[in-house]
Order: structure tokens, then sequence, then C-alpha cells
């Protein structure tokens, strides 16, 4: 009798056609066979919560832990609590929760000798739901332990999944606030979308343009379009398209997009999954893959989660890119700001030559004196265009400030002077030829050398450089060399002391007479301004003089001489 009810079993357990998803796993663990096939023939109809039962069977507390740890997706077991040992049950109840760290699985104790009833603190320390003798649990009385049992498994599954699902968006969303541009955030949720909902699918994101006031780096029609901005393989020809129901290619794709985008909801078909976002600042977006995405409750208020992060994800990836463009970015002439040169240095830089060069509009002030500061702007902004078409597959370009501009170029093959000599050609400013003339300085860094790369020292290199070509000429270009640094350091203490002998009264006159030739005598005297060095002796008027004029200290020099010649003549 007991080999057919087993050959019964056998043959249903074959043929089920259901998946270990769909059937509650029921495990039962007893060293008598008449208790398994009773158990099975009285719970062989029963569904709970939808879903039927399924046995699995051990003879044994070690075949248990056995089966226990090969199907960790059982709901309940039923066990006995005497078997190769009078507290075998017990000790395998506390192999579950200790050594299998298994506390989702309900634990029904069963035992034929009430006698070796496990005692309270027992039962609350291995977390035992349940205790029958045998001869008590009817069929009604095993259905609702059961009932109860997979009702309690299910909760307590449905708060682990929340929580694991939980603490993967936390991780995912801080993986994704790592990402500070909108192009590399969105890739970023793809990846991530496909990792949480454990699919593998290709799929597309894409964005309002409105309510930014600002076009995004990605050219696009006028209007409150929505505009993809990441994709996968699959649908790269779609990336900085528009999307619409009009479109051809992917029709499929694109009409889901657009209804998810009408009702502001999720749509999830049979052939695909589409994901809609809200940002606080007005955004909307949506996101597509091709595969489907079951979704059950818990998934749905992670999903909702998720979404929410993903926004708040997305503005701030916008807000990254605005601020990110106000510091590398020129605002005016769309080129690098000095900030932006340095953040652009290739990390290899070191293993290269290069060769920089920092370019000054002469007279750009006379520009907008004589012609205003929109003009200026419009030469300013011409000029870049022009550095761009002619050197932007050579040099990193930007603007320093005002009127001066930077061309790094590494391992430039072409010589050195070509580049100045290009600067000077005409620009088209308002449909006119402009031409302008610029100064420029030159340095340069040679990797032989073997010192580290220093893109601060090179500028100031190149600047110093511009500075040594404006005293010898305007439309002149210097290269940098060594000795440069110790004439502008001398000039520099050369300056400070020349300010200290207008202060202390260490200049002094002399006067030169004025004599008229055809009389022999003296018409006036030529007041002549002479310096002392207290260490340096004698300074030579050649020196301090041009230092005076370019320093702005010509008005001190002047209203010191008068005031010199007014107490002569008092004398």
């Amino acid at each position: 009798m007991n080999d057919f009810f087993i050959d019964i079993i056998d043959d249903e357990d074959a043929d089920t056609p259901y998946s270990n998803d769909d059937v509650w796993h029921i495990a039962i663990i007893d060293d008598e066979p008449d208790m398994h096939e009773v158990t099975k023939i009285a719970l062989s109809e029963v569904e709970v919560l939808g879903k039927p039962l399924k046995f699995l069977s051990a003879y044994s507390a070690k075949e248990g832990k056995k089966l226990l740890r090969e199907n960790p997706k059982i709901a309940v077991v039923l066990l006995d609590v005497v078997m190769e040992s009078h507290d075998a049950g017990l000790k395998l109840a506390a192999d579950i929760r200790q050594e299998l760290n298994n506390h989702s699985i309900q634990i029904i104790l069963r035992t034929g000798q009430p006698g070796y009833a496990p005692e309270d603190e027992i039962i609350q320390k291995f977390e035992i739901n349940d205790y029958k003798t045998k001869n008590e649990l009817t069929r009604s009385k095993l259905l609702t332990s059961i009932s109860t049992g997979v009702r309690s498994y299910r909760q307590i599954n449905a708060l682990e999944s929340s929580k694991l699902g939980l603490e993967e968006i936390i991780e995912a969303t801080l993986n994704l606030f790592s990402e500070r541009s909108i192009e590399k955030f969105s890739q970023a949720v793809l990846k991530q979308i496909n990792s949480l909902f454990l699919i593998d699918a290709q799929g597309m994101f894409c964005v309002s343009r409105q309510p930014t006031t600002k076009k995004l780096h990605w050219q696009c029609s006028e209007g409150n379009g929505y505009f993809v901005i990441a994709t996968t393989n699959k649908y790269d020809s779609f990336y900085g398209d528009e999307i619409s129901e009009n479109n051809c290619d992917k029709k499929q794709e694109t009409e889901q997009v657009v209804l998810a985008l009408k009702k502001k909801d999720h749509i999830f078909t049979e052939d695909l999954s589409c994901f809609y976002l809200s940002t606080p600042s007005g955004w909307e977006g949506a996101i597509i893959f091709d595969k489907p995405v079951t979704i059950d409750e818990i998934d749905k208020e992670l999903l909702t989660i998720f979404c929410v992060n993903i926004s708040l994800g997305l503005e701030n990836a916008k807000f990254y890119s605005h601020l990110n463009e106000a510091a590398f970015k020129d605002k005016l002439t769309g080129l690098l700001s000095r900030t932006g040169l340095i953040e652009s240095i290739p990390a290899d830089i070191e293993s290269k030559n290069c060769y920089l060069q920092v370019v000054d509009i002469d007279y750009f002030r006379d520009i907008t004196e004589n012609l205003g500061y929109e003009y200026g702007d419009k030469v300013l902004q011409a000029f870049a265009q022009y550095l761009q078409a002619n050197f932007n597959n050579q040099a990193l370009i930007s603007r320093l400030h005002t009127d001066v501009f930077a061309l790094l170029f590494i391992s430039p093959d072409n010589d050195e002077s070509l580049a100045f000599k290009a600067l000077t050609n005409t620009i088209k400013v308002e449909n006119d030829l402009f031409r302008i003339g610029t100064t420029s300085g030159c340095a340069t860094y040679l990797a032989k050398n073997g010192r580290a790369f220093d893109i601060e020292l090179l500028l100031r290199q190149a600047e110093m450089a511009m500075k040594v070509a404006k005293e010898k000429s305007r439309g002149y270009s210097e290269v940098f060399t060594n000795n440069f640094e110790g004439e502008s350091k001398q000039r520099l203490i050369l300056l400070n002391d020349l300010r200290s002998a207008i202060l202390n009264d260490d200049l002094f006159i002399q006067l030169q007479p004025k004599v008229d030739i055809r009389t022999n005598s003296v018409i006036g005297y030529e007041a002549l301004l002479r310096w002392l060095h207290p260490k340096k002796g004698m300074i030579s008027p050649a020196i301090f003089i041009p230092l005076t004029e370019k320093s702005g200290l010509y008005f001190d020099v002047d209203v010191y001489v008068i005031k010199k010649c007014l107490i002569i003549l008092e004398q």
C-alpha cells in the first residue's frame, strides 16, 4: 500500500506543469513514511494564495538538513521532533536558523510523543511557528497550519525582497549620482535597470528639452519635444533624435514611449517595457526596453522609488552639466576657460612634447572704445571661431581672459612658427572683413627633459614671453627662455626700489643749461631726473624711465620732478 501511494505522488510530481516559482514548496521531515503519504493525500488538491503545494521528503534529520540546504525556497517544513534521537528535530530547527541562516522558512513541529514537547524558550529562540502532536493534526488543522505558514513565509520574503531591493536601489543611486554628465548618467541608468530587474535588454532613454531655456549640446529642433539622450547599440541611430509617433524605424518602441508620456505612467506589454519619469523641475522622460519585465506589487513599489531616484539623479546630472559648463567653458566664445584648459590636459601628457602659444589681440581696447563693447564681443567670437576652424583638430583652445587666448599643441607635427603666422589672417565680423594684429608668447615642454608637466608653469612662461614681445613691438612673437624669469624678477625688484626712492626722496635733479648760441647766454635749464641707488649706484634713465612708464608711476614721477624744480627756483 505504501508503494502504491508513493508511485502516485511521484507521477504527480513528474507531470506537474508548474515551475519552481509557481508552487509553494513544503518539506516533510519525518522518519515515518506513513506521515509523508497521509500529509500529501490530505493536501493534494490544496492551493494557497492561488498556487498549489509541492512536497519534498526527507526521512531523517541528516537528510532533512541536506534537503533544506539544496532547496532554499522551501516555505514550510513539517518537522518531526523525535527521529535518530529524542531531540533530532529540535537540533535541526537550531541548524536551520543558525547554520543555514534561514529565517524565512516556517517551522511546524510534529511529534507522536507529547512528552518530548519543546520548552517555551526553545520555541522562541529557534522561531518555531507551530507545535502539534500527530494525533491532533486533522486535515482542517493541518490545512490551517500550512496556510498560515505559507502566508507568513510570503510576508517575510516580501519584506526581505523590499529590503534587498532598497539596498540595490541605494547602491545603484550612489553609482548613478557619481555620474555628472547627463549622457553618462543616462547610460548608467540603462545598465542599472537591466541589473535590478534581471533582464538583458536593449533600450533608449529620452527626456523633454523643456523647461530648460538653454539648448543641450546636441542639435535639435525648436519646440517642446522629447529627445533621445542615451542608447544601447540597437538604438544608436536614434541618439539625439526627436521621439514622435511618426518615426518609421522602430515604430512600436516610439509609439510606446509617446503613450507612456501621454499617460504619465509605466507601460508593460508582452514585448516591451517602458518606464515613465518626471523630475522636480518639470523635465519628463521615458526609458524603453525591448523585453518585457514582470512586475509584482513589491516590484511596483521598488520601481516607484527607483524612478524617483532616477528623476532626482537626472536633475543632479543636469545641474552638474550646467555648473561644469560655467566653470570650464567661456560663455561668450564657447571655448575652454583657463580652468577648462587645465582640466582637459590628457593623463599621458608627460610622455609627449607640448607647445603652448598665448595670443593677445593688439589694441583691443581701442576697438571697444571706438566701436563699443558689443562689437568687441563679436570680434572675440569671430576670432574664437577662426581659431576653432584652423586649430580645433591640432590644439586645445581656450580664452584665458578678455582678449587673451591660448593654444596648447600636443605632439605638434608642424613647425612652431606656423601657428603664429596663421593667426595674422583676417576674420569676418558682421559680414565685414576685419584684420587684427596679434602679439604672442610661446613656451615649450619636452618630455625628454624629465621634469614633471606643469600647465600653470607653461602658461606663466608663455604669458611672460608675450609681455617681452609687447615690449619689443606689437605684432611680434617671442619664445620663452630661462633668462626671462631672471630679467622679470630684476625688473620687479627695481620697480619696488623705485617706489621706495620716490617716497624716501632718493631721486635728485640735475639742471642742464640751455644756451643761445647767437648770444652765448643761458636762456633756461632742462631738469634731468637722476637716481643714485644705495647699493647699485647710478641707475641709467634708459632703464628706470621705461620702467616708470610701464608701471604707471609716470604721474608720481612728474609730480616729484615739479616739486623739486619749485624748490630749486625758490633758492
